[in-house]
């Protein structure tokens, strides 16, 4: 009886597995977005922003941008703006958006929420009039120039993948097996020549 210890090899490469799942359903992440050092971006003009890292929530990712003299000319330097930009995903999501801007001790100084539907990859959704730069800078002054935004973002109803646990597949010892068969006779009513092809034993 011949042994075909590549075969053996073969299977004991095969150590654990993973598995997800695609489904549909709300989900629901935070971000923080720490902006320190205001005063260098006060006062940049118009339309300059400042952006959070990328962040992911069910397979979609986004970031936040935050406008420190507004997001247009309108009111120019009376408001600070911020907004949610879809970076990745499909088209179409909906989201329940809620930002809220955290000042000394995490208080939340504003929050702002809304319900919106992202048509394509590069919309975006917030507020031009997310806070007043008066308020902005009492906040500033009693925290050392810093402060969060704070982003709760649930997708309603959004196709997702799920990661699964990992399965640890214990490491078979097939060529050990077979040499035990053989050797305490088991392999006897076998008739004829036989040989070992992709772990099993085939009659010729």
């Amino acid at each position: 009886m011949a042994i075909n210890s590549t075969s053996a090899v073969k299977h004991a490469e095969r150590l654990s597995e993973t598995s997800s799942r695609w489904v549909t359903g709300s989900i629901t992440a935070t971000h923080n977005f720490e902006v320190t050092n205001f005063s260098q971006l006060d006062g940049k003009g118009a339309r300059k922003f400042v952006s959070s890292s990328t962040f992911t929530v069910g397979g979609y990712d986004w970031k936040i941008d935050f406008y420190p003299d507004r997001n247009d000319m309108q009111n120019y330097g009376v408001y600070a703006s911020a907004f949610l930009y879809f970076l990745r995903g499909l088209d179409g999501v909906t989201v329940r958006l809620s930002l809220s801007l955290l000042g000394k001790d995490n208080r939340v100084s504003i929050q702002k929420t809304d319900t919106r539907t992202f048509p394509s990859v590069g919309s975006d959704w917030g507020w031009s009039k997310f806070i007043e730069k008066s308020h902005l800078q009492e906040l500033l002054h009693l925290n050392a120039g810093r402060f969060t935004i704070r982003c709760v973002l649930t997708l309603i109803d959004a196709p997702h993948a799920e990661e699964g646990s990992a399965i640890k597949i214990p490491e078979p010892n097939l060529h050990q097996d077979l040499m035990d068969m053989l050797k305490n006779g088991e392999g006897s009513l076998l008739s004829g020549a036989s040989s070992v092809t992709g772990g099993y034993i085939a009659e010729l």
